[in-house]
């Protein structure tokens, strides 16, 4: 089951990503653009891509696994 939280990072790096290669293909809107800005954006963008894998890869600790029947602990409402 995903996680909210990598479904949020998920889309942060792919929409800008998709906006990024489209205003380029599209609209040549990097077509004056010097060569090391190309080199940035991928490098940005690669760490972005690392960030959202690291986050999808990490394992949430479980503040209920630590109570000392190792069970949930559950309230009563009111």
């Amino acid at each position: 089951m995903l996680r909210p939280a990598v479904v949020v990072a998920g889309l942060t790096v792919v929409d800008p990503f998709v906006a990024v290669i489209l205003g380029i293909t599209v609209l040549y809107e990097a077509a004056n653009a010097p060569a090391w800005s190309f080199v940035v954006l991928a490098v940005a963008g690669a760490a972005a891509m690392w960030g959202v894998w690291s986050l999808a890869r990490a394992v949430e600790k479980d503040p209920a696994s630590s109570s000392a029947a190792g069970q949930p602990q559950r309230t009563r409402p009111g």
